[in-house]
């Protein structure tokens, strides 16, 4: 009995050891130790761990993936609109606050937000509003980035494609064949 203690306490204590080790190494290089530490992964503006998909000015954290089967982006290249889907295993509450913190940093401004397990941000730029939402599922968290153009003052106003409806006169308003 005395020896099954003693054979314990050293893997207890030679788990311990290993452990401390295992971060000291990761302290020392966060590149290989810690894949979302500052750093860790450099796109061409200098910011780690994030990345662009569609839209040159909305970030997407490393961890979430765009869903190209409920993702639909339309436009030219320099005027795109549209939802992108994004999913990924993620606390919602650290998505909320990644866009709350980096979107400003991408020139749009912040102009309300509802904040709990379903979440939504919204921010405007010129020529264009954004909406954020964030619903932190079961298994995984999904966040809908929507893209609205809009018609600012120095730019041509969008037109829609869609006819104006014209009202049809499929009744009759004549008098003549009622009867009281």
């Amino acid at each position: 009995m005395r020896f099954l203690k003693t054979y314990c306490a050293i893997i207890l204590a030679a788990s311990l050891c290993g452990c401390t080790m295992a971060n000291s190494a990761a302290d020392e290089n966060p590149a290989e130790g810690n894949p979302s530490a500052e750093g860790a992964v450099v796109n061409g503006n200098g910011n780690a761990g994030i990345y662009y998909a569609d839209f040159d000015d909305i970030p997407i954290p490393n961890e979430m993936s765009v869903d190209h089967n409920k993702s639909l982006v339309i436009g030219t290249l320099s005027r795109q609109t549209g939802v992108l889907v994004l999913t990924g295993r993620v606390n919602a509450q650290s998505l909320y606050r990644f866009y709350y913190d980096n979107m400003p940093k991408q020139g749009f401004m912040l102009r309300g937000f509802f904040k709990h397990a379903k979440s939504l941000v919204i921010f405007e730029k010129q020529g264009k509003d954004v909406i954020i939402y964030v619903d932190e599922g079961t298994i995984f968290t999904t966040v809908e980035i929507w893209v609205v153009l809009r018609s600012d003052i120095n730019e041509a106003p969008l037109q829609s494609s869609i006819p104006k409806a014209v009202p049809q006169n499929t009744y009759s308003t004549s008098t003549a064949n009622a009867s009281y």
